[in-house]
């Protein structure tokens, strides 16, 4: 039997790596080696070229080893073994050593989700009409099941590679978006982007389409609730504000919103708190700007002085990126300074690790305490030395 004539593995890439056909699945159980996933992995993502001995060291052991060409010829060695229930009438080696490179053996029939990804997105982007493209289009969309080995995304090749694919993702998604506004199918657009993740919802484009169809369905209520839903998810994850284009659509939500009458009581109702207010007040940065804009006209006549605060978690780590860790930090902040400031203090997360405060105190001397009530705090709960929290006060002036 030769081995173009078994059946394909079927490779999964998007999302969790997996290998299978007829005879066997990698990885099996709950447990699997992690080095021996990333070294086939990477084999595969790069089964057009020969990779060197050297390379594949740098890519799979970040720390020295006494015997490098040891280790990699039994981490291959394993990967050979492990690979073997796949083809259990004949002999065969996944990984060839040619010279001094390894490569994924070239004549094993392999399906691979990213390769069946790029051709759907080829196909589209030479489509001769609009049909073609929006069925290429849908087509790779279908496929892309989750980010490219969210699996390994601590291996630096992996979170390119992961990046490259969600930018061809998004374009997938946007191209869509705007083959079904063209054809007035709104409904489908609001459910192809409640189906995406949180990554892909960082690219503002997608939220445009969202509210375009909310109007043009006439669900104006709906539509002025997601703007603001938009507004404070790129405040508080990138501390970006939103650019015009958003803007104008709220501009066309505000003005097509059927014109209501209330009465005082109900307008009070529509402005009260829902619950009891316990804490600070935690705003978006959109209010925490106005607000900070009438308290910069009133304080003239206001009898306590009002500070501008800026709390900042900083990873004393150098290389360190923005991570879970940071977030759960951020979060315990939050509460913090929710907790220890007054019921007419304001806050916000202006960034992905900071937090702006507006404070009424009779003097600065009175706002240092207030800002070490909240430090302190910290400091008590933080279990992470490498993050530590700085911060910086300006009286505000009118």
């Amino acid at each position: 039997m030769l081995l173009k004539d078994i059946q394909p593995l079927q490779i999964k890439m998007f999302e969790k790596f997996t290998v299978s056909n007829e005879h066997f699945e990698y990885p099996t159980g709950k447990k699997k080696n992690k080095q021996l996933s990333t070294l086939v992995a990477y084999l595969l993502a790069n089964r057009n070229i020969e990779v060197s001995r050297e390379k594949l060291f740098e890519t799979l052991w970040a720390e020295e080893n006494s015997n490098p060409g040891g280790a990699l010829r039994n981490l291959v060695y394993r990967a050979r073994q492990a690979f073997a229930p796949f083809f259990p009438q004949q002999k065969v080696d996944c990984i060839l050593l040619k010279g001094n490179t390894y490569a994924w053996n070239s004549e094993i029939p392999c399906v691979l989700d990213i390769d069946v990804f790029d051709d759907y997105y080829r196909k589209a982007g030479a489509a001769k009409d609009t049909d073609e493209k929006y069925e290429n289009l849908k087509n790779a969309i279908s496929v892309y099941s989750g980010d490219f080995l969210s699996d390994m995304q601590d291996e630096e090749w992996v979170t390119f590679a992961s990046m490259y694919y969600q930018r061809k993702y998004m374009e997938c998604i946007l191209g869509v978006c705007d083959y079904l506004k063209a054809h007035e199918r709104f409904e489908e657009i609001l459910d192809l982007v409640d189906s995406i993740n949180k990554v892909e919802r960082m690219y503002e484009k997608i939220h445009e389409y969202y509210l375009e169809a909310l109007l043009a369905m006439g669900q104006f209520q709906r539509a002025m609730d997601y703007y603001y839903y938009v507004v404070d998810l790129f405040y508080c994850k990138l501390g970006v504000d939103i650019t015009g284009t958003l803007h104008d659509v709220y501009t066309r939500i505000v003005q097509v919103i059927p014109d209501y009458k209330v009465s005082i009581r109900n307008l009070e109702d529509r402005l009260r708190e829902d619950t009891q207010p316990s804490g600070s007040f935690y705003c978006n940065y959109e209010v925490f700007k106005n607000i900070y804009r009438f308290n910069a006209r009133s304080i003239r006549r206001a009898r306590n002085a009002r500070f501008l605060i800026l709390l900042t978690l900083e990873d004393r780590r150098t290389s360190a990126a923005p991570s879970e860790t940071m977030e759960q930090q951020m979060e315990m902040l939050k509460q913090i300074i929710f907790d220890q400031l007054r019921r007419n203090d304001v806050f916000t997360r202006f960034s992905a690790t900071q937090f702006s405060i507006i404070l009424s105190a009779q003097n600065e001397n009175n706002c240092l305490i207030a800002i070490n009530r909240i430090v302190q705090k910290f400091d008590q709960k933080n279990k992470q030395q490498d993050i530590r929290i700085l911060w910086d006060v300006k009286q505000i002036e009118g």
